[in-house]
């Protein structure tokens, strides 16, 4: 058996991110979480200045970098020629399809230096086989690599109102069906409770308007309080209508043992087999019909989890260990 040399590694993004810290601790890369209360272009040039000095600093053999943000990754593949570090870029599901045809310039550029950096990468993560064979079309190389389940130490239990509880797990993006979920539970009977998460000053403001007192805003919680309320509801709904996504919120559903409504598509359903009920994330009528469904059925589907949780840790160990003989492989 040939010895590799060690190989230096260090893991920077300009988010943070809880895939991104398991990972990087898995894959023994120092990270560097570098971030900035400023925004546009001065974000991205203190971020960058940033960058460039840890990176003259550390020298590393292998660089590894998250994708959001595609400036960051640009910017990795710009510097590579001075440092001859190797690039690995965590893309995992960040491709925004929807707007490839879009005639704005900000997805038009997103598009061009969505292809460049994954043609100009060593290796490129992404969650599932569709998106590795995208990325292998313009000239990349992918390994798959789905999230880990994570480790939720600070879940403690309290008592919920209401006799039926939810959570929908949202960053208020463009890809997740904020309106319909609420006029969903807009429709639930008086006891059963919905508390959605995130910083809700994003939404559209008559999406969250004249809410019942059964729907709750939480804002953004801390950790802490963040993984008591997943531990403490029923039902855990994590949904987007973007096809080829594997959300977040499932893994941390499945880790708790706690039953999910997830989107009816094929990724979703062909990776969290068990333990869901699926819906349609555009309707209104399927979101509540599936609520109902899951509240009549939640001790069922927390069952299911307990021995899929196992098969799920087994298979990303395996796929886990063919990342790392890539990684390994490059030096």
């Amino acid at each position: 058996m040939t010895l590799l040399p060690k190989q230096k590694r260090i893991w920077i993004t300009w988010e943070k991110h809880r895939r991104t810290r398991g990972l990087a601790q898995e894959l023994n890369s120092e990270l560097h979480e570098l971030t900035t209360d400023a925004t546009g272009i001065v974000r991205y040039l203190l971020l960058g200045k940033r960058t460039l000095f840890l990176l003259v600093s550390i020298n590393p053999d292998i660089l590894i970098t998250q994708n959001p943000s595609i400036v960051l990754n640009a910017l990795a593949i710009l510097l590579r020629p001075f440092f001859n570090y190797k690039l690995v870029v965590d893309r995992h599901s960040n491709f925004k399809f929807s707007s490839e045809n879009s005639s704005n310039p900000k997805w038009k550029a997103f598009h061009f230096l969505s292809q460049y950096v994954s043609r100009n990468s060593d290796l490129t993560i992404i969650t599932n086989k569709y998106l590795r064979d995208v990325v292998s079309s313009w000239g990349g190389h992918g390994v798959i690599l789905p999230d880990k389940l994570p480790d939720l130490p600070l879940a403690r239990h309290r008592k919920l109102a209401g006799s039926k509880s939810f959570v929908f797990i949202c960053s208020f993006d463009l890809d997740e069906p904020i309106k319909e979920v609420i006029d969903a539970a807009r429709l639930l009977p008086s006891d059963h409770t919905l508390y959605v998460t995130g910083d809700s000053t994003k939404a559209n403001p008559s999406s969250i308007q004249n809410i019942p007192e059964n729907i709750i805003l939480t804002g953004f919680l801390s950790e802490e309080d963040f993984q008591g309320l997943l531990c403490s509801v029923d039902i855990i709904i994590v949904l987007t209508k973007y096809e080829y996504t594997l959300t977040c919120g499932a893994y941390e559903a499945i880790s708790l043992d706690k039953g999910m409504i997830l989107s009816d598509t094929k990724t979703i359903k062909g990776y969290f087999s068990k333990g869901a009920i699926y819906t349609d994330p555009e309707k209104t009528s399927s979101i509540y019909n599936s609520m109902m469904e899951a509240a009549s059925k939640s001790e069922r589907l927390a069952r299911e989890l307990v021995d899929y949780k196992k098969i799920m840790v087994e298979d990303w160990k395996l796929a886990f260990s063919k990342l790392e003989e890539k990684i390994q492989r490059l030096s």
